[in-house]
């Protein structure tokens, strides 16, 4: 009878308040244990493992899982779990599995590692420490069963990556398989934090406060493929394209058809193609080889340059071109490196890694090496199919695989901004990739995820964090402001208000925080924190701040406080606080009438971004647009200004985001789609991903710049809320120059909402399927109708669009 493993999620029972004070969750019924020779702080790598007997006809057993800082979890020597999804001590995530045991004998294990500051920036936690508890059977917790430990980490070393730039996702290893596989000590753990025992007068341990994510497990699939496109001797530093029988070799080890034999005595390094953006762990079967070893390195694209060091001397500047390209360039990446033993082995990895290209370099000594088996282990969150989008354009049907990509490959246990460089969760990112989400998955808990997480960010000081989880913590005014519009978004196009209402006290504290920062004028000034806008390299930005931050008079700041205002309303007037609604309204417009009175240019007929007026930005205009404060020839005059795009600082890739949406809410589309074709040449630049911003850049994956998957559904086939959840809908399509555009996007209340318009001689074909019990309006070119549930067909007469 075999044994398998599903994730399930219990919730805590009780208030929050009651963590480490009383049993909320039955994972509080363990105990937390750690090995007796490691100390609190110290790095530790370590095996946990127990050994239990099923009777005849099995059993089902729910095991709680939790450790500090990961674990890997296998069950009979199968990867079944990893842990715990990325949280704070102040909740800290345990996860739930429902395991069917079949008769017999069966090995729980768990990898578990403490790195301490080592570990990767978006890596909090406590001490070290490993936490079993089951619902009603004593004999798997930790603390009661027979559960031993191993020290392994005296066979691994944490090495510094070369890369001069921000690269924070954790060391480099080194793993030495004989001490990996060596036969250490078995010790019993020691416990390190038992149950909580319900102090009568309140007194809370300063431990973890175990909390549930709703997340899914991520995935754990093993895949190969892509193509080997060299084969050479040596470090493998600069490369051709080769295809002769080694690399034919190669091709079918990762194909899954042969196997790859290195004679003793020799180094050669193997370039591989993944043919896709991929995360996860590069997982190889070796035997032999003892005495040498294997470094396995991953990265985006290879380089234009002289040599590795060049690049590694100043990585954001290097020049990486057409990222299909090998031909002559050089390679610099980032990886794992393994002593080999003689034994066969599977390679032991404690992080996952993210690119293009994986790089092996294998030195043998004086035994031969065979490789079995050679893939990746990916990793990322398991959305499903997206959504089907069907139109005209070739170059965006192109380009549309590319965005979904950036989007899935910056899906973890959180919304990342780069899953090569940093693996953090920011505000302003992670905003972008939810509205993408929601026109194109049913599954949301990633993005409940992610705003719950930086809603228990604020709970300290106020203003929300830039980026959570996070060792350092880092302030950003501005990013605080959009987590806002963060919760007004999910709200829109999910209308889960019992989940906004948990969100409230986030919500009300952050908006008094917000007003506590302004001046006698009623107008934000100087900041704390970094005010982060754009990555514009034009004059008077600096370091993405716009101008007139730093002097406390930027009309760009106070713009987000007008819509983070506006955002706050519509969540309380959701939830039926209409005295709170009204009062952010009311602060919303008096606040957008004092900023458009100090920072108008009626001569130019533009905002400044500051009281000096040296400066104009497209970044000003679009949240002025957005904010609504500006009305009839001023709005139109704006509008033109920004449509042109002429002597303005530019919105770079993610801020671009703001300045469509401001030219789709008007009907600007032809101004958008000449935007667009900087997206519609990036699969001709060899490119799989979004960009960070434009060459020369440091990350090739940023999901921030797939937003545009957003404005598919949203703008070009018009679709938008008119009430929490779609539950009445606007559908204004804006054409452009399209002749057909189809979309269904995923509904909250289930199934789909399907648009579907071309053009038709002189006018339009349309037809709008609503599920049950929706309604809405359709408008287009002067053309309304209401809709009704079900099957709405619809042909209004055809205009112009304006640029």
């Amino acid at each position: 009878m075999s044994s398998t493993c599903a994730r399930i999620h219990l919730p805590i029972q009780g208030h929050h308040g009651d963590g480490n004070i009383r049993i909320r969750h039955p994972g509080e019924r363990a105990s937390w244990v750690w090995h007796p020779g490691a100390a609190a702080g110290e790095v530790a790598v370590l095996r946990f493992h127990l050994e239990v007997d099923s009777p005849a006809g099995g059993e089902e057993v729910v095991l709680h899982l939790s450790a500090d800082q990961r674990f890997q979890f296998r069950l009979d020597g199968e990867l079944v779990a990893c842990g715990p999804d990325r949280c704070s001590p102040e909740r800290w995530s345990v996860q739930s599995y429902r395991l069917s045991l079949g008769a017999g004998r069966h090995r729980l294990e768990a990898l578990v590692w403490w790195l301490g500051g080592l570990a990767p920036m978006a890596q909090m936690g406590l001490r070290g420490g490993f936490l079993c508890a089951a619902d009603d059977a004593a004999r798997f917790a930790t603390g009661s069963a027979p559960w031993r430990v191993e020290r392994l980490d005296g066979s691994v070393a944490c090495e510094r990556h070369h890369l001069t730039t921000y690269l924070d996702t954790g060391p480099c290893f080194r793993v030495d398989l004989a001490g990996w596989h060596a036969a250490v000590p078995a010790l019993e753990p020691v416990v390190v934090a038992g149950p909580p025992t319900g102090n009568p007068y309140g007194l809370r341990r300063g431990l973890w406060r175990l909390h549930p994510s709703r997340l899914p497990e991520q995935r754990h699939d093993l895949v190969g493929g892509g193509r080997v496109r060299a084969v050479q001797a040596g470090e493998g530093e600069r490369w051709c394209e080769r295809s002769d029988a080694g690399t034919a070799a190669w091709q079918a080890l990762v194909d899954g058809t042969g196997t790859v034999e290195i004679p003793a005595g020799a180094a050669v390094s193997v370039l591989w193609d993944l043919g896709d953006y991929r995360s996860g762990s590069c997982e190889a079967l070796v035997s032999g080889g003892a005495g040498g070893e294997i470094t396995v390195e991953w990265a985006e694209s290879l380089f234009d340059a002289p040599s590795t060091a060049a690049v590694c001397a100043d990585t954001n500047a290097a020049v990486k071109g057409d990222r299909a390209r090998i031909e002559g360039k050089v390679w610099a990446g980032v990886g794992d490196r393994w002593l080999l033993d003689g034994g066969a082995r599977v390679l032991p990895s404690l992080w996952w890694r993210a690119g293009r290209y994986v790089r092996l370099q294998i030195r043998t000594a004086g035994q031969a090496l065979r490789l079995e088996r050679l893939g990746v282990r990916a990793t990322g969150y398991p959305f499903g199919p997206e959504t089907a989008f069907t139109g005209d354009d070739p170059a965006w049907e192109r380009t549309r695989p590319l965005l979904v990509r950036a989007l899935r490959a910056c899906a973890h246990e959180t919304w990342v901004d780069t899953p090569y460089y940093e693996q953090l969760c920011y505000v302003g990112d992670s905003r972008l990739d939810c509205l993408a989400t929601y026109v194109q998955w049913h599954d949301d808990r990633l993005c409940r995820r992610t705003i719950e997480l930086l809603d228990w960010s604020g709970r300290a000081e106020g203003l929300v964090a830039e980026r959570f989880p996070s060792r350092d913590a880092q302030a950003s005014t501005t990013f605080a402001m959009l987590w806002l519009l963060m919760v007004a978004d999910h709200l829109d196009w999910r209308g889960d208000r019992s989940f906004t209402r948990e969100r409230l006290v986030g919500v009300r504290s952050l908006v008094e925080h917000l007003l506590e920062l302004r001046g006698a004028d009623g107008l934000l000034g100087r900041l704390p924190g970094w005010s982060f806008v754009d990555w514009v390299r034009d004059p008077g930005w600096n370091t993405g701040v716009p101008p007139g931050v730093a002097e406390g008079c930027s009309s760009i700041v106070n713009l987000h406080l007008v819509l983070a205002l506006q955002a706050a309303a519509r969540i309380e007037r959701a939830v039926g606080e209409a005295v709170l609604a009204a009062r952010c309204e009311e602060l919303a417009i008096a606040i957008g009438r004092a900023v458009a009175e100090r920072w108008w240019d009626e001569e130019r007929g533009v905002m400044r971004d500051d009281d000096g007026g040296a400066t104009l930005s497209e970044h000003a205009q679009a949240l002025a647009l957005l904010a609504g404060i500006l009305e009839g020839s001023r709005r139109e005059r704006c509008l033109d200004a920004l449509a042109a795009g002429a002597g303005m600082a530019a919105a770079t890739i993610s801020f671009s985001f703001y300045v469509h949406e401001a030219l789709w809410q008007a009907g600007r589309s032809a101004a958008v789609e000449r935007r667009l074709r900087w997206w519609t040449a990036l699969p001709g630049r060899g490119l799989l991903t979004t960009l960070e911003h434009e060459d020369p850049v440091r990350s090739d994956c940023h999901a921030w710049g797939a937003h545009p998957l957003f404005h598919e559904a949203a703008a070009q086939a018009g679709i938008r809320p008119l009430a929490p959840g779609l539950e009445r809908v606007l559908v204004a399509p804006c054409p452009g120059g399209r002749g057909l555009v189809a979309v269904a996007i995923p509904h909250p209340a289930g199934g789909t909402l399907a648009v579907r318009w071309e053009r038709q001689g002189a006018g339009w074909r349309c037809r709008v399927v609503l599920p049950p019990g929706v309604t809405g309006c359709f408008r287009l070119d002067g053309f309304s109708a209401e809709l009704a549930p079900g099957v709405n067909e619809l042909a209004p007469a055809a205009a112009g669009a304006r640029g």
